[in-house]
């Protein structure tokens, strides 16, 4: 699909304080287009209007520093739920910032935060059909992680919110 720059829109699940820009990666990324064009490597949704990006934040950012807004790119634009938007997300995220307890916690909270609005993805994921709580069992295999990663997680989320210790001696 034809889509000029301008109008395209991040993923409305990547929190950008969390999920910090690589400024190395997009001049690297503008160097690219300049030199052989855009390829189209970003894949989106339409949500009411909206092309929302399931991934490619450095590229995106790159289109809009290397050319002019208005200019037309081709994006593939799927029919991509939000679980998917979440889960591509979550696993583009890790090959990129594979290590920063930041990006793991935020995804594993966004996580948490959808499957406790959308029961009927918990009931899928939880044994035998039966809804239970929202822990790292079901979260892992929401997002296809290991349950070590996300049970740290879970703890260093909980204990931020109690209050034993903020998000700043975490990171």
């Amino acid at each position: 699909m034809k889509v000029q720059i301008k109008d395209l829109y991040p993923n409305p699940y990547r929190d950008m304080d969390n999920y910090p820009i690589n400024r190395e990666k997009v001049e690297t990324l503008k160097a690219s287009i300049k030199q052989t064009g855009f390829w189209d490597n970003i894949v989106a949704r339409n949500m009411d209007g909206k092309i929302q990006i399931a991934y490619g934040h450095h590229r995106l950012t790159a289109l809009r520093e290397a050319l002019a807004w208005d200019t037309e790119v081709d994006i593939p634009v799927k029919d991509l739920p939000d679980s998917v938007m979440i889960q591509i997300m979550a696993n583009e995220n890790m090959e990129e910032y594979r290590t920063g307890p930041a990006i793991i916690d935020e995804t594993v909270r966004v996580a948490k935060k959808y499957l406790e609005e959308h029961p009927e993805e918990v009931k899928e994921l939880s044994v035998h059909g039966r809804l239970t709580i929202i822990g790292a069992d079901v979260i892992c295999k929401f997002l296809g992680w290991n349950e070590t990663r996300v049970r740290f997680s879970l703890e260093r989320l909980n204990l931020e919110k109690s209050g034993m210790v903020n998000r700043q001696a975490i990171n």
